[in-house]
Formats: structure tokens, C-alpha cells, sequence
């Protein structure tokens, strides 16, 4: 276990994040049967609009989704070849994953309408 236990530190350290938005800075209130709610967390009481609560805990599942495949990544290295084409590709994937997690929700919100508007 001592191969992933970094990648295992870097998961809980993002779900922590998560718990933490979730229950103390978002703290969404769902109004069912409609998609609707509105946040009663800390972050209310920051002026922060309530879609920028909803990105940030999106990019946060985003993050901590990366981080659970990167676990399973690091087992399958142990079980493959050291000359194998993934040891060479591995590294730019990942990055290119966090970057797609950070940055997934962006084109959402430029093409969301305005609130009046909508």
C-alpha cells in the first residue's frame, strides 16, 4: 500500500473539502418536487450568488472524482510492465484530467442567462 498512500492522502484530503462545503460553507436546502433551492451555509452569508456555490461544490466533485480514479491508476502500475506505453502517458493524462475537473463547469456559466432575463 505504500505506492498509493499519497494518492490515497490527496482523495481524503478532497473529500474532507467536500464534507467541509457541503456542511458548513453551502449547506444546500433542496425544494422538491421543482429543481430548486438556495444555499443557508457560511457562503450566504458572504454575498456570494448562490450559482457560484453550486460551481464550486461541481468543481469539487470533479477534483474528488479525479483523485478516486488516480487510486485505482496507481494499483494498476503495480500489475503492468515497467516498459509499458502507460508510464510515459501517465503523467500528462492526469494533468490533463485535474484541468478538465477544474474547468469543466466554466462554459455552464458563461452560458447561463441572466437572472431578470430568465
Amino acid at each position: 500500500m505504500s505506492s498509493v498512500k499519497w494518492n490515497l492522502l490527496n482523495c481524503h484530503f478532497w473529500s474532507c473539502i467536500l464534507d467541509v462545503s457541503l456542511s458548513i460553507l453551502a449547506t444546500p436546502y433542496l425544494l422538491f418536487p421543482k429543481f430548486a433551492g438556495c444555499p443557508l451555509g457560511l457562503f450566504k452569508e458572504t454575498g456570494i450568488s448562490t450559482i457560484l456555490h453550486i460551481l464550486y461544490v461541481a468543481v469539487l466533485i470533479g477534483v474528488l472524482t479525479v483523485s478516486m480514479i488516480h487510486i485505482f491508476e496507481a494499483r494498476f502500475l503495480i500489475f503492468i510492465d515497467d516498459d509499458h506505453w502507460w508510464l510515459k502517458m501517465r503523467m500528462p493524462c492526469f494533468i490533463l484530467n485535474y484541468l478538465i475537473a477544474f474547468c469543466y463547469i466554466i462554459p455552464v456559466y458563461y452560458s447561463m442567462p441572466e437572472q431578470a432575463e430568465a
